[in-house]
This record gives C-alpha cells, structure tokens and sequence, in this order.
C-alpha cells in the first residue's frame, strides 16, 4: 500500500502493530497548506480525509517517475506581449495586483467582450514576476483550447494543463511539475485545485457562476468555493471572475467580504446591444397569440433586411398547451 506520512506521531499504536516501509517514493514533500486544505475539505464535506487525499495524488502509477519521463517545463515570460488596456481595465488590473501577497477575494464583473481575461492575466504575470505559482480554474474541458491559445499569445509559452482529457503520461510529467514548483501556470478543471502546489500565489476561477464547478459523485463539493478556501488557508488572492455573476457571489460582495471590480464597456469598438423590455399585460393579443406587436415587427424587419433572427424559449421543450 502506498501511504503519506501526515503529521508528527503520538506513540499510541504498539510498535508490534507498525509495518516496515518498504521503500520512500522519490516526490516532493506535500506543503503544510495542501496537508491543512485537505483536512477541512474532509470536515467542510463529511467525506474521508483518504478520498481527499486521493485527489491530490491520482493513483500510484501517475505520481512514482518512469526511467524514460523527460519533460521541459516551458518558462513564462510576463511581459512577452501586452496588450493595450483601455482607463477602466488599466483601473481594474491594477486594483488586482495591488492585492498580491495576502488573502483577498475579488469578483471580476464584466460584461462579454469587456476584457476580463486580459485584466487578470496582468494579475497572472504579476504573481509570475514573484516567482509563484498561478492557477486558473475552468468549469469545461472544452473551453481549455480557446483560452490556451489566448495564453501563449500573451505570456510566449502554453499552459501546464490539468483536466481528465491528459493521457497518464502527460497527467504523470505535469503532476510532478506542479508538485516541484517548475509549473509557473497551470489551466486546469476543478480537480486541478487539489494538486500540492509548493508555492501557489494566485487562483483564477474563470465564469466563477458555471454549475459545472460542482462535484456530484465521490468527495461532493463545488469548486468555486474549495477555491476559496484554499487561498484563505494559504493567505493568498483568489479572482472569480463572470459575465453574470452567482447570486451567492453578489451576496458576498453585498456583504463585504469579496471585492467587487466593474467592466461595464466592451472592448475596443464593439456596442452593447440594445435592450427593449415588452410588458405583455400591457399588449393587445388574442389568445392564440404569444409573439408581442413589438416583437413581430423586429422579426419582421430583421428578415426582411436578411438577417437571422432567434427566439429563445425557456421551458425545455415543454409548454402548457400546444398552438
């Protein structure tokens, strides 16, 4: 069996019930932090610290090196390209980065298209330019490859990723990449937040609203909060960000316990749509009818000019009655 030495003993259990270590694994010690985070996911979710534990690890064959494992890690430049931030991104990055060096939790809150990635990527290079460890969260695999591109571009190197699509081998070199401190970046899923960082000095928990973020089988728990406390245990910033953030989130920052960082204005030239609110009491329609005046004269308009239009009807395929 593969175990971890978690702590000092207390002399209870009879030396005649110990069993000989049979050999010590060539890794990195496990920080007094991830140690301590593991123990209060346990007690914060009822679960077992070993299943906890678990995620950390993986599984013996991922974390024990192999004679042929050679791997590079990439190193990060940040200032390699920089992008020009207009007065409100400028005003909310450097609020970012003047949290560095202690716990703080910030909610990014900006509309799509307003630049929220390039604002914490400054938080990003900042946590780089200390020489620590920055972990960005996201709650879909599939959103890794978009983003990836979107890092190398602006720090010169692509991401250390962490997420079920890694074949062993991959999970196996980046595991122990993390766990040594030569990973400065690291992408990864939820489960990327158990990993043993030696020096973790920033996390990113990107569209911080996404259900996905919840685990729903084995150790229960919703990431975005995991993250959280794991960087109020290891006294560091941590940035939710969001286009429409979670009420839980709002009602913390409501409360004052999170930060609240507003981008209200698109990037660059792009507009804000324009929003028409129809209040149906106030309309005259029959009662066959469900498409307002004021909608069917946009549709009409939009078509006519060539255009799609979409409706988008909130009832998953069901409604009351069929027309």
């Amino acid at each position: 069996m593969v175990g971890i030495i978690w702590g000092e003993g207390t002399g209870e259990v009879p030396v005649a019930k110990l069993k000989n270590i049979i050999r010590v694994l060539p890794l990195p010690t496990a920080p007094d932090v991830s140690r301590a985070f593991i123990d209060w996911v346990s007690q914060y979710t009822l679960t077992p610290a070993g299943a906890v534990l678990k995620m950390m690890f993986g599984s013996a064959k991922l974390i024990e090196p192999k004679k042929k494992d050679a791997f590079i890690c990439p190193v990060f430049k940040p200032d390699f390209h920089q992008p020009t931030l207009n007065d409100s991104q400028t005003k909310a990055a450097d609020y970012l980065k003047s949290k560095s060096g202690s716990y703080s939790t910030t909610l990014l809150d900006g509309v799509t298209g307003s630049g929220k990635t390039e604002v914490f990527c400054e938080a990003i290079a900042e946590t780089i330019r200390q020489g620590k460890q920055a972990l960005v969260l996201l709650p879909e695999i599939a959103m890794t490859a978009a983003l990836i591109d979107r890092f190398t571009t602006r720090f010169g190197a692509r991401p250390i990723e962490w997420h079920s699509g890694l074949g062993d081998r991959q999970r196996r070199l980046h595991w122990q990449s993390i766990a040594r401190g030569e990973a400065q970046f690291i992408l990864g899923a939820r489960s990327a937040l158990f990993l043993p960082y030696p020096d973790l000095g920033l996390i990113v928990v990107d569209e911080e609203h996404e259900a996905a973020y919840k685990q729903e089988e084995g150790v229960i728990y919703h990431g975005r909060d995991m993250a959280v406390a794991r960087a109020h245990l290891g006294n560091i910033p941590i940035i939710l960000s969001s286009a429409t953030p979670s009420l839980e989130t709002l009602y913390n920052t409501q409360q004052g316990k999170y930060g609240h960082v507003v981008l209200r204005e698109r990037f660059g030239k792009a507009k804000m749509p324009n929003i028409e609110l129809v209040d149906m009491r106030k309309q005259k329609m029959t009662a066959q009818e469900f498409i307002s005046p004021p909608l069917f004269e946009g549709l009409q308009k939009t078509i006519l000019a060539g255009q799609q239009a979409m409706l988008f009807l909130n009832r998953r395929g069901y409604a009351p009655l069929t027309l």
